[in-house]
């Protein structure tokens, strides 16, 4: 099934209903997040997250890693925190769309 989001936002906008346009914003920038993951996962790509050793202090590191030419590769994407499981949002955001310009 395909939906046009941009038909669907207008749709909503003409009813005239604020709330039903960010539902439809909302699920437009899922759908593309979960096709972004789609995407990762097509170049055997992850995220990691590194902790580097700094006198005491451990500090954590998001990457992106992934396969290109059959070689193994990392992107920095940004700082993270003990314990994390997956990055933010933003971070996310930033790997899919480094992700996105590789395919």
């Amino acid at each position: 099934m395909s939906i046009n989001f941009e038909d669907l936002r207008l749709q909503v906008a003409t009813l005239g209903d604020v709330e039903l346009e960010a539902l439809a914003i909302a699920i437009e920038k899922e759908v593309n997040r979960r096709r972004d993951d789609q995407k990762l996962a097509s170049v055997n790509g992850c995220y990691e997250l590194k902790g580097i050793k700094s006198g005491k202090k451990t500090h954590y590191y998001w990457y992106l890693r992934y396969r290109q030419n059959g070689k193994l590769k990392s992107k920095y994407l940004g700082k993270g925190l003990e314990g994390d499981k997956t990055p933010p949002m933003a971070l996310r955001d930033k790997g899919a769309s480094y992700i996105r310009n590789l395919v």
